[in-house]
């Protein structure tokens, strides 16, 4: 009889580790939303896979190196957590005067 073949997963090199843009807010402890808006203006780096190069990873490295920046410039969780309140204010402040503009026209 055949012997069994049992499956082990191939390890990952930790440069290879990619994260979603989810799991990078849940990781910093704010909100998808920021996260985009970070990588969109480049202060955190990531790479676009797949079809159209609509799915969006951070590396591992990346990830480190944004928080190794952080924590040079004596940012706290605390810190991220304001930016994301304030991304948010202004994100609604936005689409409200959109609105307004809307309802004058």
């Amino acid at each position: 009889m055949p012997e069994a073949i049992t499956k082990r997963p191939i390890p990952v090199p930790p440069a290879l580790q990619l994260f979603t843009i989810t799991e990078t807010a849940v990781i910093l402890g704010v909100s998808r939303r920021l996260v985009s808006n970070w990588i969109q203006e480049g202060a955190l780096p990531a790479i676009r896979l797949g079809p159209g190069q609509r799915l969006v990873r951070v590396t591992i490295g990346d990830l480190e190196a944004f928080i190794d920046q952080a924590r040079q410039k004596h940012l706290t969780l605390a810190d991220f957590q304001e930016a994301d309140r304030a991304f948010a204010a202004k994100l609604a402040a936005e689409a409200a005067a959109a609105e307004s503009n809307a309802d004058e026209s």
